[in-house]
């Protein structure tokens, strides 16, 4: 009786341990490859996808400096 409840009570030590060990996977970093391509993309997402509805001026209007070109204003 006193080596089942030692048994269980070594069970009941041990079981969530290793369950709790098995959560933690660890991510690995994305490649160089992966990220600038995840880069890119977040990038030209929004330009293409304007472009390809005929809204890119509309939507995406240029921002510029107000000494741009200010010799050719005058």
């Amino acid at each position: 009786m006193k080596q089942n409840i030692f048994v269980w009570l070594l069970l009941a030590c041990f079981l969530p341990v290793q369950f709790a060990q098995a959560k933690k996977k660890v991510e690995k970093e994305p490649d160089d490859r992966t990220y600038w391509c995840n880069l890119m993309y977040r990038m030209a997402a929004p330009v293409l996808s304007n472009m390809s509805e005929g809204k890119l001026q509309q939507n995406m209007q240029v921002e510029v400096s107000p000494t741009w070109m200010a010799e050719t204003r005058q």
